[in-house]
């Protein structure tokens, strides 16, 4: 890296997403305010033009009065020596501009184009650019064409190199769920934890982000507070980097790329589960579901598979109870007291298909509340545990996993995970007949869980894990 006249104090997080950008096609340094993302992009936009032979890049920002006041604010302090090692050139009539940078390994020049993706006029001007060997996009959540420019980057990006791949680099908050997070396949699948550490959500894209208070030295005191007071929706998403997810979850913390794994490594957590049991969720014309379920000596619970069927009798439910009794060991399982007729048939027992099924059901225990305030804090993330499936871009486990594992063969229970919501409950009325989406299997999901956790030194079922 280049040595700077005025001292620049990289983070942590700053360098973690430099490095990133030499083994992965795009890196996005997903910033909050002062966490010191535009000193990261200066870093290395210098960094890549004057060193090496990567060959030119392309900057595209919302527009040039954040090219002038943000970036080139940043670069003339940290970037010494205008007109002797960089300089500002206006060109296409003085609609476009480039940075050119001395390049002191090679003795030439190096252009970085700048343009600006404030409509498609000007992000149609990147097509006439020639090939390049890199590029860069300073807050593409701001700009209003931003996805076309970000396309249109990663086709012009093509210059052969001894590298062998043209990096890229994105710096900037998220802005709810947009175009970014899409293309990054984060969504609703990727708990902050995961990429404040720094994660590849799909091969080749890579997120680490900047917090604020990641770069608190660097800053006034009293700088991330004062923010603050904005409000909880202006600071997840502008101080601490969050992508804002959709208001009104009542599993809020819902992660699948987290807590659902393959039925492989469900099946190796489940060795280590010493109490079993069962939820079912009574249906007919509503569908009914059974989950068989596992408490590890850690505390760690696995669903480890899924029956959700509609227009089943009680029998055709009690013999899919009998199938994963045999296969999984469950023993015991907990209804919905509503239907005390087919408590009493599984009780005594019945024929199905030339099998005689009698099974060991109980009332459940059915706190509604209790019950989602338990599930919430499993699917809450431990820091510095290590996870049994997902790992970083180096291969090593990513330091951070819940109590909460769910085998990817529940696909019902995965939907209404994510899906289930909280309307506005009127004066007197019980909460959950403000509940909306569907619930069978998560109504399966907490008759189990309240028994597994009955007893246990969690007063009211509720936990802080």
């Amino acid at each position: 890296m280049p040595e700077f006249v005025v001292p620049f104090r990289p983070k942590r997080h700053q360098w973690d997403a430099l490095e990133a950008t030499k083994r992965n096609l795009v890196t996005w340094l997903c910033a909050g305010w002062g966490a010191g993302k535009t000193y990261a992009l200066v870093q290395w936009c210098y960094d890549l033009a004057s060193h090496g032979t990567w060959g030119d890049g392309l900057l595209t920002e919302p527009d040039f009065d954040t090219f002038y006041d943000v970036f080139m604010g940043t670069w003339e302090e940290v970037v010494p020596g205008e007109g002797r090692v960089w300089k500002l050139e206006s060109t296409n009539k003085g609609n476009s501009k480039q940075l050119v940078v001395r390049n002191a390994g090679r003795n030439h020049w190096t252009k970085i184009y700048i343009r600006s993706a404030m409509n498609r006029q000007t992000v149609k001007r990147i097509e006439g650019l020639p090939t390049i060997g890199w590029w860069a996009m300073d807050e593409p959540a701001n700009m209003i064409c931003g996805h076309i420019a970000f396309e249109k980057s990663m086709s012009r990006a093509r210059r052969p190199n001894v590298h062998g791949h043209n990096p890229g680099l994105i710096v900037g908050k998220p802005a709810g769920f947009n175009w970014l997070a899409e293309k990054f396949g984060i969504e609703t699948d990727h708990p902050p934890q995961a990429y404040t550490l720094g994660y590849n959500t799909k091969p080749g894209y890579f997120v680490r982000a900047a917090r604020t208070r990641d770069n608190a030295e660097n800053l006034r005191d009293g700088y991330d507070a004062d923010l603050r007071a904005f409000g909880d929706l202006f600071a997840a998403q502008e101080l601490d980097a969050g992508i804002v997810r959709a208001e009104g979850l009542i599993f809020p913390n819902w992660y699948p790329s987290f807590h659902v794994i393959p039925h492989a490594v469900a099946l190796r957590l489940w060795e280590q589960v010493r109490r079993k049991a069962g939820g079912v969720d009574w249906g007919f014309t509503n569908p009914g579901c059974n989950l068989p379920m596992g408490l590890t000596g850690d505390g760690e619970l696995v669903v480890i598979d899924e029956w959700y069927e509609r227009r089943r009798q009680g029998e055709e439910q009690g013999a899919a109870a009998a199938h994963f009794r045999d296969v999984y060991g469950v023993l015991e399982w907990h209804a919905d007291p509503a239907e005390p007729g087919k408590l009493d048939r599984w009780r005594k027992g019945f024929d199905w298909n030339g099998r005689h099924c009698r099974l060991a059901v109980h009332e459940a225990v059915k706190h509604w509340e209790a019950g989602n305030d338990l599930i919430r804090s499993l699917l809450s993330m431990r820091h510095g545990v290590p996870h049994p499936h997902v790992v970083d871009a180096a291969g090593r486990p990513v330091m951070g996993a819940p109590r909460l594992y769910v085998s990817d063969r529940c696909v019902h229970l995965r939907q209404e995970l994510g899906a289930y919501t909280q309307r506005k409950v009127l004066p007197g009325q019980p909460p959950r007949e403000g509940a909306e989406g569907d619930d069978h299997a998560i109504d399966a999901l907490r008759y189990g869980v309240n028994h597994l956790f009955r007893g246990s030194r969690m007063s009211g079922l509720k936990v802080d894990i």
